[in-house]
């Protein structure tokens, strides 16, 4: 990945792939339906509310200088497409083990390496117990934003606990939801990670 430019004191910066030299976004879907299909070179990411479609989502913070404190990070997800009217909540779990976007399926988080259960269920070794941002999503051609600050500063902290997060549809109606991925042809779409930030100057 290039490097992003951090410059010292505070300051707000938007990471999405291919803007401004980034290239650190990482993304696939896993779908119960399909359990050995891998969706890491599709345009979307898809979310069902009953969690058989769910979207996989990684930021490399590697560029972030040392010392910096994160007083916001905001997940932005552009949603342009679903299968029927309707609501549902998008719930974001941050992960617990390294996944690989061309790889990573229903059954695997990569080649020969299973999640622990099934599309990144197992709580103790695939993804938090609890999510650290809920959406409702209700509408098209609209961004969403997640408030995921405790996440990013736990990344910035400790770099090697940064396995992205993964997104998980709740809600009575049967409703999928896409959002553009960071392979989305139309560049301004693709997802964001906003942050605002303190660096050490110099």
């Amino acid at each position: 990945m290039p490097p992003t430019p951090f410059p010292g004191g505070h300051n707000l910066v938007a990471l999405q792939q291919s803007l401004l030299g980034y290239l650190g976004t990482t993304d696939t879907y896993v779908s119960s339906y399909t359990p050995a299909g891998n969706y890491g070179l599709q345009a979307n990411l898809v979310v069902k509310n009953d969690s058989v479609y769910e979207g996989l989502l990684r930021f490399d913070l590697g560029s972030v200088p040392s010392g910096t404190t994160i007083n916001q990070a905001t997940l932005r997800l552009y949603a342009y497409n679903r299968d029927k009217t309707g609501a549902m909540d998008v719930q974001i779990y941050g992960l617990l083990r390294a996944w690989v976007d061309t790889q990573a399926t229903w059954n695997v988080a990569a080649l020969n390496t299973p999640w622990g259960s099934s599309g990144a269920n197992d709580v103790t070794t695939d993804r938090a117990t609890q999510p650290s941002a809920v959406q409702n999503v209700s509408a098209l051609s609209t961004w969403y934003e997640f408030d995921v600050t405790s996440l990013v500063r736990t990344w910035v902290a400790d770099p090697q606990a940064n396995y992205g997060v993964v997104l998980r549809g709740l809600g009575d109606l049967s409703l999928m939801y896409h959002f553009a991925s960071s392979n989305h042809p139309t560049i301004s779409f693709r997802p964001q990670l906003v942050l605002d930030y303190t660096a050490p100057e110099g």
